[in-house]
């Protein structure tokens, strides 16, 4: 059964330029998402791992991107979307990431473990 994730990332950052970099680019979703991101048209290409060896390959079209505030995919191997957002802590003045994921109800754990393990390489690379 398929259920919906919401997800929050506290970034290091107020600056709104650097955050779109990392969501609304190949090279900031190269930096954090996967060993491997190319674009072709509207359609993201992840691949994790040596590309010559073992990995894994998925494909994204782009379904919704507004610069400087989401970017939406939908899977090709799965029925599901997955959505980043940007948005700012007024109070703060940082950025956060909220992630929404349409997962199947016994992968939600593995999800969670995911993006959890993204983030805190988006953190060990960028700093932020």
């Amino acid at each position: 059964m398929a259920k919906t994730i919401n997800l929050a990332y506290e970034l290091k950052t107020r600056s709104k330029t650097t955050v779109w970099t990392l969501i609304g680019t190949v090279i900031g979703l190269n930096k954090w998402i996967a060993d491997s991101v190319s674009i072709e048209g509207n359609e993201l290409t992840f691949i994790w791992g040596d590309p010559l060896r073992d990995h894994e390959t998925r494909v994204a079209t782009v379904v919704e991107q507004i610069p400087n505030e989401r970017i939406r995919l939908r899977w090709y191997d799965e029925d599901c979307e997955t959505t980043i957002e940007m948005a700012k802590n007024e109070i703060a003045e940082n950025y956060h990431l909220l992630i929404t994921e349409e997962v199947d109800e016994e992968e939600t754990d593995s999800i969670i473990n995911f993006w959890n393990s993204k983030i805190k390489r988006l953190h060990l690379i960028t700093g932020i």
